[in-house]
């Protein structure tokens, strides 16, 4: 029991005396700390990004804009770009290059030759058409007949109007705010 009280710094009560045991000679040591000065520093730190992540809207595209920012900065070297692109927008890309490819390939176009192919299908279906006799029919190495015009149309006639009641004009001297003579006007149609 000695070795005990003398590791803890305490006495050792009698049984002589047991009086001892009530008495307040035990020193008091203070344990407790204040908290609310880093729960304040929290709260400070905290409410700036609460309110961003409240308010601010950020996309992944800002979020790899913002690395490619830092690896620029740091020096690192940046992550290539992976372009993704729509099928539909792949096709029409092709197309767009298809496209002027080809035109810039094709040759100017001979009038006097496709004048030639075109009397020459005319005179090959002249033939083998079978023959009717009438006078307006044209020799084969004339032009071929010019269609009618197509006909105008006609314009439609104007659909009479219904009319209207001549309403007697608002006095404009008469008291009253514009709200009452609209209500006034429109009582007076109701009742005609």
């Amino acid at each position: 029991m000695n070795n005990l009280t003398q590791l803890t710094g305490g006495n050792f009560v009698d049984a002589a005396k047991p009086e001892l045991a009530f008495q307040h000679t035990i020193r008091e040591t203070h344990a407790a700390a204040s908290l609310w000065p880093w729960l304040l520093l929290v709260v400070t730190i905290l409410l700036p990004f609460d309110i961003a992540v409240r308010r601010v809207i950020v996309t992944r595209s800002d979020v790899q804009k913002g690395l490619d920012w830092a690896r620029s900065r740091l020096g690192w070297l940046p992550r290539p770009q992976i372009l993704t692109t729509s099928g539909r927008m792949t096709r029409l890309k092709d197309a767009k290059e298809r496209a002027a490819t080809t035109s810039a390939q094709v040759a100017p176009v001979d009038t006097e030759a496709v004048r030639g192919f075109v009397r020459s299908r005319r005179e090959s279906s002249a033939m083998s058409a079978p023959s009717i006799s009438s006078p307006t029919q044209a020799a084969p190495d004339s032009k071929p007949p010019v269609p009618p015009p197509i006909s105008t149309p006609q314009p439609r006639p104007a659909v009479a109007a219904k009319p209207t009641e001549s309403l007697p004009p608002l006095p404009s001297d008469s008291g009253g705010s514009l709200a009452s003579r609209l209500a006034e006007r429109r009582r007076s149609r109701k009742d005609d």
